[in-house]
């Protein structure tokens, strides 16, 4: 996992550096960003980055869920955002 500086943050054992990283959701695109600035990590898989082909699209799933949200339905809030 990287902090937002995009360090590794490590256990023990594990490698100060890593080269291969495995990534979901905002992650992916955390992963996307370090790998243009950090040459460490040599291969990389994104699980579901939260990327939209068309602003349209983006904003249709955000109002949707700004309005479940309001509404206190927190189901349907997180069914929408994880979609």
């Amino acid at each position: 996992m990287l902090d937002e500086l995009g360090e590794p943050l490590v256990g023990p054992g594990q490698p100060a550096r890593p080269e291969n990283v495995f990534s979901l959701r905002s992650g992916a695109v955390i992963v996307l960003q370090t790998m243009l600035t950090r040459p460490g990590i040599h291969k990389a898989a994104m699980y579901e980055p939260p990327l939209s082909l068309t602003r349209a699209a983006a904003t249709e799933v955000m109002t949707r869920f700004d309005h479940e949200t309001v509404q206190g339905k927190v189901a349907s809030a997180l069914t929408t955002a994880m979609k």
